[in-house]
């Protein structure tokens, strides 16, 4: 369901301080047409979603004196999206994802934690399979009419 706004005026406020989410969004689309011109990006997405074994690892190496262990409910909460090159097909994600695993396995541990030394050694795709699920997305549609920039773009 679209905001729409008709929430109530708590719901308008809420919209009208929320100036970071845009008019296209804030609407949604108004006709097949409309919905017919959003933009399709160039890339496929995969979604990363820890599984137990990162969970136990995260639990395990934690250097923090009485640290709370977190859940696989915990970990899974904010999954990790990635804009991959555009994919025509499952089998050519998944070839990426294995040309990429090790990359996506230290994005992933840095995430947690960024002493490298804490980080298993040896990993492996199998064990990049055991530690996480993704789902590939070939249809990635760009919602907003801000531009889309990096972290480098900040820089200037």
């Amino acid at each position: 369901m679209w905001p729409t706004g008709s929430e109530g005026s708590s719901g308008k406020r809420r919209l009208a301080e929320n100036q970071h989410v845009n008019l296209r969004f804030q609407r949604g689309p108004t006709s097949l047409l409309e919905l017919a011109d959003m933009p399709n990006v160039n890339r496929s997405a995969i979604i990363l979603k820890a599984r137990k074994p990162l969970v136990d690892w995260v639990n395990d190496v934690d250097p923090a004196d009485n640290a709370v262990p977190i859940s696989l409910h915990d970990a899974q909460r904010e999954p990790t999206v990635y804009l991959i090159p555009d994919c025509d097909s499952d089998e050519a994600a998944a070839e990426w994802v294995k040309a990429a695993f090790d990359w996506l396995f230290e994005r992933e541990l840095w995430g947690w934690y960024t002493d490298e030394t804490l980080w298993p050694r040896n990993r492996t795709y199998e064990m990049f399979c055991r530690w996480f699920d993704y789902s590939v997305h070939s249809i990635v549609e760009d919602m907003s009419d801000e531009p889309l920039l990096r972290d480098e773009d900040d820089d200037n």
